[in-house]
């Protein structure tokens, strides 16, 4: 199977945005700080109850600013990150990675090839084959994959073709790695 690919910075700040989302790590990292601000929210709120602030002074607006803190930092955090991902681009060339590629795949191997790059990887080293709304993923590594957005097929169908023969491919080879 192959596709005409045409990969756009908007589609390598997505594979970062949904890498972030997806990742156990980079999760935590996401809502850690969130957590902490609402713990402290509480442990304000707390004192406030049990022990009032002498006349004149409370900690009730403390409470309201960490909880505002606590709920806005997912999308803070997910703001911050497109900006962070375009500068970090914006500092090298990004001709390996931009422009039109051709990806194929065979059952032994998936292939991407650009004007600059082409990168070879055996289905026993891919790292997971997923699927969202608009793109399909296939990791090719912890932290980079191959970006198959839905605009570059034909239709629906042949989107879901390549997904369900990505999978195949994918899968058939994994109990040889459990095994292993």
């Amino acid at each position: 199977m192959q596709v005409n690919v045409e990969l756009t910075m908007d589609d390598l700040v997505a594979f970062n945005k949904y890498h972030h989302a997806h990742s156990p790590t980079l999760r935590r990292q996401m809502y850690g700080p969130a957590i902490l601000a609402g713990l402290a929210a509480a442990a304000f709120a707390l004192v406030e109850i049990l022990k009032p602030s002498p006349r004149g002074s409370s900690y009730w607006p403390s409470v309201v600013l960490l909880l505002i803190a606590a709920a806005g930092y997912p999308a803070f955090h997910r703001f911050w990150l497109s900006r962070t991902v375009r500068a970090m681009f914006s500092e090298g060339s990004l001709e390996p990675f931009l422009g039109k590629k051709e990806v194929s795949m065979t059952p032994v191997e998936i292939v991407e090839a650009g004007a600059t790059r082409s990168t070879t990887v055996r289905w026993p080293c891919v790292q997971r084959v997923v699927q969202n709304q608009d793109v399909l993923y296939v990791y090719i590594s912890a932290t980079e994959a191959i970006v198959l957005p839905r605009r570059s097929f034909a239709d629906e169908a042949a989107f879901t073709a390549f997904f369900a023969a990505a999978r195949q491919y994918w899968e058939s080879c994994r109990p040889r790695i459990d095994k292993a």
